[in-house]
């Protein structure tokens, strides 16, 4: 029953992430409307600035930090992320409830500098939330600003990270969804001012006896340091504290208060499901006063530890500076921007830091949106393809051929149930792992692999292109014999793929035309490098030729033909095929792929957090050829 159970929230799981839309409905949303990251650490906030969603170590791998909504609730409990509060005349006002959101922007085009502003209470209050992902160092960033009629006693920050250092193979909901199985211990160091969160990797019973025995003698920081490696997150202020507090969630109900006592540093730690708060002197800015927060993320205390020291030493002004340069250098790659107007590159530039920021950079993959729920945080091929084209198209075609060697890495080399060799996951996780259930068999995800190392070795010259492709035929071979056999019925149609947008496998055109634009994309690359042509390819692109001519000639109307695959086709079908010619099929007048529009479907409205939509974004802001811009 488990197994069913754990196998039917999968697949509802899957089918939400492509379609975008259901699951929320069924599951929630922790509503994370801007993300910052650097290929490793991704963090994503809410509109009131509250960070709900935190990936470490790459955009596709460990969520650690607790926020999860129902679906019948606006906003996380207040327990949940990590968030400021403002005390002022002894009451306790916290960003992420009241007020209202004055306005939330990045710090400049493609700058993932999150700036929150918003309004607390009815006082005058003013409170401008800073938070940033620095792009060299595994730390988060986040300052807090507040102007009003009256002193500011203390500012607070709380933090509920829920360590964890596991994924479950084709569950991808475990890491968020089952937080109470992946916290393990905090503790404080009073001395230094710093509060840590860790969890040594795969803690066996004897770590839980030790750290519960820790944390019942208050020991001190140097006895919790002891651990070993696995997930360790440090916090620290520019200046000490002036309390800490360290409890067990479970003991705070939906509405409950947080006290914060005055001069206490907190006991020595806790264990289970933990968080942390600390208190702060405010320092002066200008007319108001701030604090800031540096939170490192490390594989044990001592790096955590290192990278705190480093970021205390630069300062706020200093690693926000480094930040927005480097991420402005990194943007002006791409010459496109020039030509457009102000807004359009901006849009250019968004788009391309949602792109980048969800690509790892330890192992190449590339996540369909860098946040943990709904579980979008996942590589899937069938969308890589597209990104690909995007990345390569602006400028960036080290990071397509890091992703392609990713992709190259999940080909199944040998038999199992439900995964055929030559075939791909669904989507995996940042580290290759398979994610989707395997009752889910996306046959597409072939194709679009071959047909994305053909697009993507048009990029360079002859003696280039021709070394690209012969480095990866091997597994391009694997996916085009997986496709020629993957067939029924007299003109080898594939049989019926998985389609999340309803939960069963059905046959369609678009899978056809897929089948038949990854095997011509081999045959590109067999005559590039001089290989032989196998015959059961030769066989099934004349019988994937009949089949979608019989397909078209069923269609009623041109709008029925899958637009989207266009560009694609374009780019592998000769000018003379018959796939280019005008032809009347079915009392429908067919024109060249080419005198088409470009078929890149419309990006959604909010396509901030989305790589697809980014993708879809920068194509149609300067074209589908990475070598003509057309």
């Amino acid at each position: 029953m488990t197994r069913l159970l754990s196998l039917f929230i999968a697949l509802v799981a899957f089918a939400a992430a492509v379609e975008g839309a259901t699951f929320d409905e069924v599951f929630g949303s922790a509503g994370v409307t801007a993300v910052s990251g650097n290929g490793g650490l991704t963090v994503g906030v809410d509109a009131s600035g509250r960070v709900v969603s935190c990936q470490w170590p790459g955009p596709g791998r460990f969520d650690q930090v607790t926020c999860l909504t129902a679906s019948d609730r606006d906003v996380p409990p207040l327990w949940h992320g990590l968030h400021w509060g403002v005390s002022m005349r002894g009451e306790t006002r916290w960003l992420s409830e009241g007020g209202s959101s004055l306005e939330q922007r990045r710090m400049a085009q493609g700058v993932p500098v999150i700036i929150t502003a918003k309004s607390i209470g009815e006082d005058g209050v003013l409170a401008r939330q800073t938070l940033f992902v620095h792009p060299h160092l595994d730390v988060l960033v986040t300052r807090l600003e507040v102007e009003g009629p009256e002193p500011t006693s203390a500012l607070h920050f709380f933090a509920n990270f829920t360590p964890c250092t596991r994924l479950i193979p084709e569950l991808p909901l475990a890491d968020w969804a089952l937080d109470a199985f992946n916290d393990f211990a905090v503790f404080a160091d009073a001395d230094a001012g710093i509060v840590t969160h860790f969890r040594p990797a795969a803690p066996s019973r004897r770590d839980w006896e030790r750290a519960r025995e820790l944390a019942a003698r208050d020991a001190g920081p140097d006895a919790w340091q002891g651990f070993r490696d696995g997930t360790w997150i440090a916090y620290a202020a520019a200046n000490p504290p002036s309390a800490v507090i360290l409890g067990d969630e479970t003991a705070l109900g939906d509405d409950a208060g947080l006290k914060f006592p005055e001069n206490d540093v907190g006991r020595g730690g806790a264990t289970g499901q933990c968080y942390s708060a600390v208190t702060l002197t405010p320092e002066p800015l200008g007319a108001g006063w701030c604090a800031t927060v540096f939170v490192a993320f490390g594989p044990n205390a001592a790096e955590t530890r290192r990278l705190l020291a480093d970021a205390r030493r630069q300062g706020y002004n200093t690693l926000r500076d480094q930040t927005a340069a480097s991420w402005s250098a990194r943007l002006a790659r791409t010459r496109a921007a020039e030509s457009l107007s102000t807004d359009r590159a901006a849009a250019l530039h968004d788009a391309l830091a949602t792109l980048l920021m969800a690509a790892d950079r330890t192992h190449g993959a590339i996540v369909r949106a860098p946040v943990t729920q709904p579980p979008l945080a996942l590589d899937w091929p069938r969308h890589g393809a597209w990104i690909n084209l995007a990345l390569d198209t602006a400028g960036f075609p080290e990071t397509v051929e890091r992703h392609l060697w990713f992709l190259a890495g999940t080909i199944r080399r040998t038999p199992a149930p439900g995964r055929p060799i030559g075939s791909l996951p669904a989507a995996c996780y940042g580290d290759g792992t398979e994610a989707a259930p395997r009752a889910v068999l996306d046959a597409d995800a072939a194709a679009w692999f071959a047909a994305s190392v053909w697009r993507h070795g048009m990029l360079v010259g002859p003696a280039e292109r021709t070394a690209f492709f012969e480095s990866l035929w091997p597994d391009v071979t694997l996916c085009a014999d997986f496709l020629a056999r993957w067939s029924r019925g007299p003109f080898g149609e594939p049989p019926p793929t998985f389609d999340p947008a309803i939960l069963r496998d059905r046959a369609s055109l678009e899978s056809l035309l897929a089948f038949y634009l990854g095997i011509e994309s081999a045959a590109h690359m067999a005559a590039d490098i001089d290989a032989p042509l196998p015959a059961p390819w030769e066989q099934q692109q004349r019988q994937l030729q009949s089949a979608i001519q019989l397909r078209l000639a069923r269609l009623d109307t041109p709008e029925a033909w899958p637009m989207g695959l266009g560009p694609w086709l374009d780019a592998v079908l000769p000018a003379e095929h018959w796939l280019r010619k005008p032809m009347r099929l079915g009392g429908v007048s067919w024109t060249p792929l080419s005198d088409q529009t470009t078929g890149i479907p419309e990006p959604a409205p909010e396509a901030g957090l989305d790589a697809l939509d980014a993708a879809f974004t920068v194509l149609r802001l300067i074209g589908t050829d990475p070598r003509t811009g057309r």
